[in-house]
């Protein structure tokens, strides 16, 4: 295990050779089953210390009995004598004056010949150790060879150098030796004190292996305290483990640590919140949502902000169910951002899942995005999606039909203001923030007027304007959402998209719609109605 550590060993061994042969024993003992740098020079120190000391100073009792006997009995066979000898017994000798330990007759002292034959015995036992030891070196030999640098530096270690160390470790675990298995980690800590993956491993293994959790933190806690306080995904993991141990005092202690570390950051900010919704301190989770708020907008990152506020309106609204609460919260937010469109996706989703009874309400807030300083391609997609709503839930036909007016008279808007190079004098950058404009580029909007029988209000194409803001921009704009649920096209209850089933059948019946075509863009990248 301590492969490079031949060095201490001779000189532990010198020192204690000073003081008791025995203990030299002892150390020759736990050498043989140690896989150092220098194990073949082992053996052969080994026979010198016991040919040049007797075996009754450095051996135990019963291990010396055990030689002895054999050779006395080897001895006795060789000169033709009974080989069966009995022990020495209490009788054998006066009270007070006991027979030296392992005397198996009466005789003053053994024979050189039996001293001999001790000390082969002796080394023949342990060269089957030593064979074994030399087995396991073997198999290891290669991966010492390839380790050039088992010490700590700054600079990284090779690609070739950490695969060395992964495969050696595998190598390790497989074999199943658990001393071993801990030591060979202590030396990959040296070397790879800076690289997350050994950590972790070295973590997975104990856990494994069914350790006691006090272990166990006690690992994550050197990892993140001492070598990897700025990685964030170990802390996290941290954290998460002391919550599975139901620890969350301790897990929410991590992550305030974590947070002193790196500052504001929305992922430890979300994550510190969702644990103290687990723990059930609901009042807690409310504070950390105001305040976390509140130190976005100061920091003047509103992106993250709004992001934040959607998901207290999500909390308040499907956790505390409290529902005017959360559309108190969205209205100031909407007031607050006019220029998110996010927001009022979300108030249309609130509404909307109420049922068509909410109506007015979900009319309201698409007029407010219309009337809002969104760039003109997102509310053209909010005016699709109104005219869409409207045909599959208005009540009067009419409404339907104005809403299309409105939709085909802002297109063709858009097309005149584009031939006369007029447009609203800024361009937006991935935030959706407004900067004057440099270098417009003009981009087709074409609307097909249709007359005859196919109906006044048939559309074609729409291109996104030079220097507006697109639904991909938006969506890398406030990349914190509500969710991934919440940014994917679904097909919900509310069977959004019906507008355009209901326009084919009206073409196909020679009405009003004929010709009608919804837009792929929309479709894809703001279908939020209906989901949950």
């Amino acid at each position: 295990m301590f492969v490079r550590s031949n060095k201490l060993w001779d000189m532990f061994i010198k020192w204690e050779g000073e003081k008791s042969p025995r203990n030299v024993m002892k150390l020759y003992d736990r050498l043989l089953l140690i896989p150092t740098a220098q194990y073949t020079t082992l053996m052969q120190s080994f026979k010198e210390f016991v040919n040049d000391n007797n075996p009754k100073n450095f051996l135990d009792v019963d291990e010396f009995i055990g030689f002895r006997t054999e050779v006395v009995k080897e001895l006795r066979a060789a000169q033709g004598l009974d080989p069966e000898v009995p022990s020495a017994t209490a009788g054998d000798t006066p009270p007070g004056d006991d027979a030296p330990p392992g005397d198996l007759v009466k005789e003053e002292a053994a024979s050189d010949e039996e001293t001999k034959g001790i000390r082969e015995k002796l080394i023949a036992n342990r060269a089957k150790v030593f064979e074994k030891l030399e087995t396991e070196v073997k198999k290891r030999l290669h991966f010492e060879e390839a380790l050039k640098r088992p010490y700590f530096h700054v600079k990284p270690l090779e690609k070739g150098q950490l695969k060395t160390w992964r495969e050696y470790l595998d190598f390790e675990i497989k074999e199943g030796n658990a001393d071993r298995i801990r030591v060979l980690f202590e030396r990959c800590f040296i070397a790879c004190a800076l690289y997350e993956e050994f950590w972790l491993k070295y973590i997975d293994y104990l856990r494994s292996q069914k350790a006691a959790d006090d272990v166990v933190s006690a690992v994550f806690e050197r990892t993140c305290r001492v070598h990897l306080k700025r990685k964030l995904s170990i802390n996290l993991q941290w954290s998460l483990f002391e919550e599975t141990t139901g620890n969350f005092d301790k897990a929410m202690e991590v992550l305030d640590h974590l947070e002193g570390n790196f500052g504001l950051s929305l992922a430890i900010a979300m994550r510190k919140i969702s644990l103290a919704r687990r723990a059930k301190k609901m009042h807690e989770v409310e504070a950390l949502f105001h305040n976390y708020i509140e130190k976005l907008i100061k920091k003047g990152d509103r992106a993250q902000a709004d992001a934040v506020v959607i998901k207290l309106a999500r909390f308040v609204d499907k956790v505390l169910k409290d529902r005017s609460k959360t559309r108190e919260i969205m209205e100031k937010a909407i007031e607050s951002s006019p220029g998110n469109p996010r927001m009022y996706m979300y108030m249309i989703d609130f509404f909307a899942e109420e049922g068509p009874e909410r109506t007015p309400e979900i009319l309201a807030v698409f007029e407010k995005a219309e009337k809002s300083e969104l760039p003109n391609d997102i509310k053209l997609m909010f005016m699709h999606r109104k005219m869409e709503y409207m045909e599959d839930f208005g009540d009067q036909i009419i409404e339907a039909e104005k809403a299309f007016e409105d939709y085909a008279s802002f297109v063709k808007k858009a097309k005149e203001d584009r031939k006369r190079g007029h447009d609203d004098g800024y361009e937006y950058d991935a935030t959706g923030a407004k900067k004057a404009k440099t270098d417009a580029t003009s981009s087709s909007i074409s609307v097909r007027a249709s007359t005859g029988a196919t109906g006044p209000y048939q559309y074609g194409s729409y291109s996104q304007p030079a220097g507006s803001t697109s639904a991909a921009q938006y969506n890398q704009a406030y990349p914190y959402s509500y969710g991934t649920a919440y940014q994917q096209p679904q097909q919900g209850a509310w069977n959004y998209g019906g507008a355009a089933a209901a326009a084919a059948a009206a073409a196909a019946a020679g009405g009003q719609y004929a010709g009608y075509t919804s837009q792929q863009g929309w479709q894809n990248g703001y279908s939020y109605y209906g989901q949950r």
